[in-house]
């Protein structure tokens, strides 16, 4: 259950799936699985009982289980429900609505995302994989190939040697060796300084 990861917005697809390997795995999946037997009567066969009682045990504890792993301030925005099966479609339900908003949010972050010229570039460069990463779990896959054009044409100024080397080999980057390169010509420049004040 501790590799279970709390429910956000960005998270709902791999918490789902986790949720889901946890029940498997402690062999109650069951409910979310199947769905409810009937009600058995005075005459229903003894396997019949028997299967309607394993049902509502198997159907309990995952329930429990996932009220457990959502945050409190989220179990009063999602539906109640007293069926596994159903408060897990009422939580897919409540962050496809979620997902929308944060998709259209962040990706109007990312779209206006320009290096001012304050802070590293690494810093940067770093905040736009983040966003990135956020993005690509809310499906919108972003390439890393994208991603490194995208730095390089939204930090000009910090980046132009690197455009025009990048533009004119035939090997493309990801955007960690942009970012190991950042860094190198980042120390290549504080040497350059500190050589000048020795110089002085």
């Amino acid at each position: 259950m501790s590799s279970i990861p709390s429910l956000t917005a960005g998270t709902s697809a791999q918490w789902k799936d986790k949720v889901m390997i946890t029940l498997g795995c402690m062999d109650i999946a069951i409910a979310i699985q199947d769905d409810e037997p009937p009600k058995p009567t005075d005459t229903s066969p003894d396997k019949d009982v028997e299967r309607c009682k394993k049902w509502d045990e198997a159907n309990w504890l995952p329930l429990m289980i996932i009220k457990d792993s959502i945050p409190l301030d989220l179990h009063g925005t999602i539906p109640s429900k007293d069926k596994a099966k159903d408060y897990l479609k009422a939580i897919e339900e409540h962050f496809k609505r979620s997902s929308k908003a944060l998709f259209s949010s962040l990706l109007c972050e990312f779209i206006s995302l320009r290096h001012d010229g304050t802070g590293g570039v690494r810093e940067y460069i770093t905040k736009m994989r983040d966003m990135v990463t956020k993005l690509n779990d809310l499906k919108l896959n972003i390439s890393d190939s994208f991603l490194v054009h995208y730095a390089i044409n939204t930090c000009q100024t910090n980046l132009k040697p690197f455009k025009c080397s990048y533009i004119t080999r035939k090997d493309e980057w990801t955007i960690g060796e942009l970012v190991a390169m950042c860094e190198e010509e980042s120390m290549h420049k504080k040497n350059k300084v500190e050589s000048a004040h020795l110089a002085i």
